[in-house]
């Protein structure tokens, strides 16, 4: 269906393609070396049960670390279309973002350095106002309450007063996309 309300507008990962890779890649040699350099085995079904021995037992920080990027890209996900802002598993319609408000948003991204200085202590609260508005909701999308390491947050205002707040490892991109597909008022 060639533009219509669920054509995918912009897809965002909350975990980049080389930490997935290169998590992977310590779980193989954890569990590769240490059998190779011990060298004592008789036959290959030695050498396969010292292989997930080692894969197992030792692996457990680089399992846990695995776990977590999974859980970061289920929850963190970003897809953008036409009608639709998902986040992990929320979803929010387009129509509930003040598009005036949204376009005001700052596309500048922060340099490297910037970003990783904040996501350590960047932990915020879901609403510290003077004054909320009556009806107004003040929403994170994703799951996260934190800025994730090297990503950026984005807060865009709603409707109601109110505003949601998510992360993204591209501002400038993920702006740029939602410029395109909000209404004109």
């Amino acid at each position: 269906m060639l533009g219509g309300k669920d054509t995918v507008v912009y897809r965002g990962r909350a975990v980049a393609g080389w930490l997935w890779w290169g998590t992977w890649a310590a779980l193989l040699a954890m569990a590769l070396v240490p059998p190779v350099l011990e060298d004592d085995f008789v036959s290959i079904g030695d050498f396969l049960v010292q292989v997930f021995a080692y894969g197992v037992a030792w692996g457990v920080p680089i399992w846990v670390m695995l776990l977590t990027l999974w859980s970061m890209e289920f929850y963190g996900r970003l897809t953008l279309t036409r009608s639709t802002l998902r986040v992990g598993r929320d979803r929010i319609p387009l129509s509930e973002l003040d598009p005036v408000g949204a376009r005001a948003v700052d596309r500048e991204q922060p340099a490297m350095g910037a970003r990783l200085r904040t996501s350590a202590g960047d932990v915020h609260v879901p609403y510290s106002g003077p004054t909320r508005p009556r009806g107004a909701t003040f929403r994170y999308l994703g799951g996260s309450y934190g800025t994730p390491w090297g990503m950026d947050a984005v807060s865009l205002p709603t409707r109601d007063g109110g505003a949601v707040r998510f992360y993204v490892r591209n501002r400038g991109g993920f702006l740029a996309a939602l410029d395109g597909v909000l209404p004109s008022s």
